[in-house]
């Protein structure tokens, strides 16, 4: 071999040495997460995805802004009642929303279908949606005037005026209390012995009536002869669900006072239990779905007191 090629040789096999130790980039490879979260239930304020972070599960929000960046994921759903939503990255799961505002941008990517309802939802041209969406409505819902009204009363939903609301709630329970206690006396009694006896059967009636009611009212309402009927239905409700919580405001008053050894009269232990009957289910409110189902729980209770007593009148 002449020696004018050696080195033209020697060059070449250096650049291959050379190529076959750089990797070639995998287009197959798996985002990296900075930080990945699980299910989150957000109340309020506004919650940020940022971009190369993930949320392995469900989110769940009311009343809040809910913002995810372009290269975030969330692996589950999303279901937001009374919210604005933004998105940019990538959804595999389903969109329920309800009551609000919606924006998918060009680079978003949504795996599911969309299911909304009173919602104004802005999709961009590039966005992908492999699912489908889904609008419900109700029949002469005045252009949306409903669904209005509802997004307006869901921005309540901040935790100051959550604060001011359980406050609220707080007092109204003890003036009610206070109220059976002393002008409603003999009747909140007999709903109290109601569910004290039969405590069981309380709470079977009540969990009954709370499902069936809602149904029921519904149907008399969509019925335009018998809506009259439906609207005093579900104030009967109301009120009994809260003579129900009343009387067992009653009973924790009562309770308590005696484990205590405390000679209280009637009204002020009623002041008392109920102040801690409210405390306690505006602190259990505070944690996801057990707080709901302990407080449903307990308006189930009270709620089948008064129907076996044939809302106060026997027992």
């Amino acid at each position: 071999m002449k020696s004018h090629w050696i080195k033209p040789l020697i060059v070449l096999v250096f650049l291959a040495a050379l190529s076959a130790c750089t990797r070639a980039p995998n287009r197959s490879e798996k985002p990296k997460y900075l930080a990945t979260y699980p299910s989150q239930f957000i109340v309020g304020d506004t919650y940020i995805l940022k971009d190369n972070e993930k949320i392995e599960g469900n989110v769940v929000g009311i009343g809040t802004s809910l913002v995810i960046g372009e290269k975030a994921t969330i692996t589950g759903d999303i279901s937001l009642i009374g919210s604005t939503l933004e998105i940019a990255g990538q959804i595999d799961g389903n969109l329920n929303i309800l009551a609000g505002t919606t924006t998918i941008k060009d680079t978003a990517v949504i795996i599911g279908n969309i299911n909304q309802l009173f919602q104004t939802t802005v999709i961009k041209p590039n966005a992908q949606v492999s699912g489908k969406i889904n609008t419900f409505s109700f029949p002469d819902a005045a252009n949306g005037q409903m669904g209005s009204a509802l997004a307006g009363f869901l921005k309540w939903f901040r935790p100051a005026k959550l604060i001011g609301f359980a406050a609220f709630r707080l007092i109204g329970l003890m003036v009610l209390s206070l109220i059976g206690a002393t002008i409603f006396r003999n009747s909140t009694n007999k709903v109290a012995s109601a569910i004290q006896s039969n405590s069981p059967a309380a709470w079977g009636a009540g969990l009954l009536a709370l499902i069936a009611s809602p149904i029921i009212v519904g149907i008399l309402i969509i019925t335009i002869c018998l809506s009259p009927v439906g609207i005093l239905l579900l104030l009967a409700i109301i009120i009994s669900i809260l003579w129900g919580w009343a009387a067992l405001g009653s009973i924790a008053g009562l309770k308590i006072t005696f484990w205590l050894n405390l000679e209280w009269r009637t009204e002020p232990a009623t002041l008392l239990g109920a102040l801690i009957l409210g405390l306690f289910s505006i602190l259990i409110s505070l944690i996801p779905c057990l707080g709901f189902l302990i407080n449903l729980m307990i308006t189930a209770t009270g709620l089948g007191g008064v129907i076996l007593s044939k809302f106060g009148r026997t027992h």
